[in-house]
């Protein structure tokens, strides 16, 4: 019931049901299109705050894969995750979930087709190729309604240097959008190559519903923890690979419910400001 409610927002008259996408008045329908049933929602949302245009720009569809190799798609993979979820810490931006813009993986992408399907005023879309220790990281941001770019630029850099070039795309897409927005830095704690590696390798197979693959996921965040003891998202995506165990009924919950939280304590004793973390908490 109270998940329900938390659904719902209720503003003089009227209630918007944001699961059912549903504005009601006295029980009754109102009709809306769904863009403006999305305008209404962030406005509902801001209430008491200035909301302007930038407010509903947001997707960042995968990142494509130009390595030549298909078991190298973690990778570009990792790095869409980890700008989405560095762009939805701007203030101001609202960005597509994962699973929304993973559908558009290995599709030609039409720009102006997803504005109209998600409603969305920009798209952020690139490709990324390692070789060896260098790599390379190109990106656009396109105005979604005419197609056209709005900013691009090749980042071409040592492979240790990734999480420096996610600080500069997410404050590159913050400047374009939204001039006088200050600098920020990505979320989350920096670690060594190795480990980071693992951790893409965990969350790129922690996101298949088998339990080999969920099984497979765990080893490498395990790999990762051993890399670096204090790797709070690792603890994290452990936790959430336990979840999935007992929700798939691959593992009996009452043995993977208290494993799942040992883990999940542990990354938030070490990051209490780890986002995937308070999201295990919110899914048990």
């Amino acid at each position: 019931m109270g998940d329900d409610m938390a659904k719902i927002r209720r503003f003089g008259p009227f209630e918007l049901d944001l699961e059912q996408r549903l504005l009601l008045r006295a029980g009754e329908s109102v009709p809306l299109t769904p863009k403006a049933f999305d305008t209404l929602a962030v406005l509902v949302e801001r209430q008491g705050k200035i909301v302007d245009k930038t407010e509903l720009l947001k997707l960042v569809p995968p990142f494509i894969n130009l390595t030549g190799h298909p078991e190298d798609d973690y990778f570009g993979d990792g790095l869409t995750e980890e700008l989405t979820n560095s762009i939805a810490h701007l203030e101001g931006l609202r960005v597509i979930a994962r699973t929304t813009a993973f559908q558009f993986k290995g599709k030609a992408l039409d720009i102006r087709s997803i504005a109209e399907q998600l409603h969305v005023h920009a798209v952020l879309e690139g490709s990324v190729q390692r070789q060896e220790k260098k790599l390379r990281v190109t990106v656009q941001l396109n105005d979604a309604q005419s197609g056209y770019h709005i900013w691009s630029q090749t980042y071409d850099r040592d492979a240790v240097d990734l999480f420096s070039i996610q600080e500069d795309i997410s404050n590159q897409v913050a400047h374009t959008l939204r001039p006088n927005s200050p600098a920020t830095r990505a979320p989350g704690r920096i670690t060594d190559r190795d480990a980071y590696n693992l951790y893409l390798l965990g969350r790129f197979h922690r996101s298949r519903p088998d339990e080999a693959s969920i099984r497979k996921a765990m080893g490498f965040f395990e790999q990762a923890i051993e890399k670096d003891a204090a790797y709070a998202a690792a603890y994290a995506g452990l936790a959430e690979c336990y979840m999935k165990l007992a929700l798939g009924n691959f593992m009996p919950p009452v043995d993977a419910w208290p494993a799942a939280q040992k883990v999940l304590d542990k990354a938030l004793a070490l990051d209490d400001n780890l986002s995937e973390a308070h999201s295990g908490t919110q899914r048990k």
